[in-house]
């Protein structure tokens, strides 16, 4: 696709071959911007990793922040989590900074998602953290997305939604000519946009109602209900998702697709 890949090497940021020291966030965004800042337009995936587990033990970062949380009713792996985040909390405060240093800030878009819950921590240790229940309805898997734009006026989309609908909301957002066809996931803001949650067991969560797939138990929130034949037609459009998204990558879908391009542009 045209991108390079940068590692801790590459940017030359201090690193421990011991699994609970982790780098430091902020150095990531620091070192990352001097890459980035001089490639316009840029488009920079960074994959940030000092929040990473474990959090029984101590560690640099784990402990860096503990004072902030000496009064919170929660146990010592919770709050060495929440030490690590504070250096992500810092981090986005340094990319802020140097965008608006670089006068880039506001024809940058800035997204933010995270890829799971910290599955290290207890459910039950994580709950205090919480207003809703983590043990009903895969609770626990509610992760925040963030779009920012300093230009962008605020707005909460309640939505039911997952990764795969990441890439084609970007896409549609930028006004990116692509194939929907070609994506599992669908459009946040589409009209047609589907209200619902898919879980990898095939499970999924909607406004109306909470599915498991391995039960085939349904529970719903409101007084509105699906016929038997609408959870059929969802079941059989997530597995068809599933079954679509594992053939692809088993049988290199996307590389015969691209090799099929170059054939019809050299006719």
């Amino acid at each position: 696709m045209g991108s390079t890949y940068y590692n801790a090497v590459d940017m030359k940021i201090p690193y421990s071959y011991k699994y609970e020291e982790w780098p430091s966030d902020e150095l990531l965004m620091e070192k990352s911007f001097e890459i980035f800042k001089s490639n316009e337009p840029f488009f920079a995936y960074l994959t940030t990793v000092a929040g990473h587990q474990p959090y029984i033990v101590s560690s640099t970062i784990g402990d860096e922040y503990l004072d902030l949380f000496s009064d919170l009713d929660v146990n010592i792996a919770v709050k060495r989590y929440l030490s690590k985040l504070k250096d992500f909390d810092n981090a986005v405060g340094v990319l802020i900074d140097e965008l608006k240093e670089a006068k880039m800030l506001d024809d940058t878009i800035i997204l933010f998602f995270a890829d799971h819950y910290p599955y290290a921590i207890a459910k039950n240790n994580l709950q205090p953290l919480f207003d809703y229940d983590l043990e009903e309805y895969n609770n626990v898997d509610r992760t925040p997305m963030l779009i920012y734009n300093p230009k962008l006026k605020s707005k909460k989309i309640t939505s039911y939604t997952t990764f795969m609908n990441i890439l084609p909301t970007i896409l549609n957002l930028y006004d990116i000519d692509y194939d929907p066809r070609y994506y599992a996931g669908e459009d946040l803001f589409s009209d047609t946009y589907d209200n619902l949650a898919i879980f990898n067991d095939g499970s999924w969560v909607s406004d109306i109602a909470y599915y498991n797939a391995t039960s085939s138990k349904i529970t719903y929130f409101t007084d509105k209900t699906y016929t038997n034949d609408e959870i059929l037609s969802i079941n059989n459009k997530i597995n068809n998702k599933i079954k679509m998204s594992n053939l692809a990558i088993r049988t290199n879908y996307f590389n015969y697709l691209a090799k099929q391009f170059k054939e019809r542009n050299k006719e």
